[in-house]
This record gives structure tokens, sequence and C-alpha cells, in this order.
């Protein structure tokens, strides 16, 4: 069964300017001190991880909202998925 990807309940989310700033809120200080911030396909995805979205229908998700065609490069879902889950934002679940 594929992994799907849900966002971490200690993350603080912000939307300003049209992007969206992610704040890590456990660890050590220096944790802390980590902002992140999406926008455009990274923020779609970001409001896409409710736990129940596995990889391939987070893909097509993309492609469908962005209008993209079989021959359109894909973003590298999975080296997002895991840079956030390595930060601590997500988490996966089986």
């Amino acid at each position: 069964m594929p992994a799907c990807y849900a966002r971490a309940d200690d993350v603080v989310m912000r939307r300003i300017a049209g992007e969206t700033i992610l704040v890590p809120v456990k660890g050590t200080l220096a944790d802390l001190q980590r902002v992140f911030v999406l926008e455009g396909v990274g923020d779609f995805v970001w409001e896409q991880l409710d736990g129940a979205r596995t990889v391939a229908d987070l893909q097509q998700a993309i492609a469908a909202t962005y209008a993209m065609g079989p021959a359109d490069p894909t973003p590298d879902i999975e080296v997002f998925l895991n840079e956030l889950e390595t930060a601590g934002l997500v988490h996966r679940k089986s």
C-alpha cells in the first residue's frame, strides 16, 4: 500500500503576502529559528496533505490544477515530501 502524508500537528502556518510561512514549534531553539516559505505548487501540495492522498494522487491533483499535459514536466513531489519530512513538517501514514 502506498504511503500517504499528513501535516504535522506542531507546525504554525500563516499566509502572508501570497506566501505560506511554516514554523515548526518543537525541539530546541535552533529548530524554532527554521522558517519554511512555500508558494505556488509547494503551497498547493501543503494544502493537500490530509493523510489520505498518495504521492500519485498529489501528482494527479497538481497536473489537473496547473493544466499540465502528459509532455509537461511534473514537480518532483517525492523530493519535496522528503524535505518536509526531514524538517518534521509532515509524517507518513500507512
